[in-house]
């Protein structure tokens, strides 16, 4: 799972001209300038609480997770029990 924040930094310019078209654009607009910075990162996984999973799940199914004996896990299966 991937998820995506966005952040917005205020641009601080160097030249005189830069300043003052910056400043006449935020007089006009009434907002500084700024530029997007985007983050993805992935998520090992999601977590759910007991009661989230108990209420979404389908009438007639359960949620199965299993594990070996060394320890190694599985994603959670959703099991039909109505076979």
């Amino acid at each position: 799972m991937e998820t995506t924040e966005v952040a917005h930094h205020t641009v601080f310019a160097d030249q005189p001209m830069t300043r003052f078209i910056h400043a006449l654009r935020k007089k006009i607009t009434g907002k500084a300038v700024t530029t997007d910075a985007v983050t993805t990162r992935k998520v090992e996984r999601e977590r759910w609480s007991a009661s989230e999973l108990a209420h979404s799940v389908p009438p007639g199914h359960a949620v199965v997770s299993l594990s070996t004996v060394t320890g190694a896990h599985t994603p959670p299966l959703l099991v039909d029990l109505r076979n």
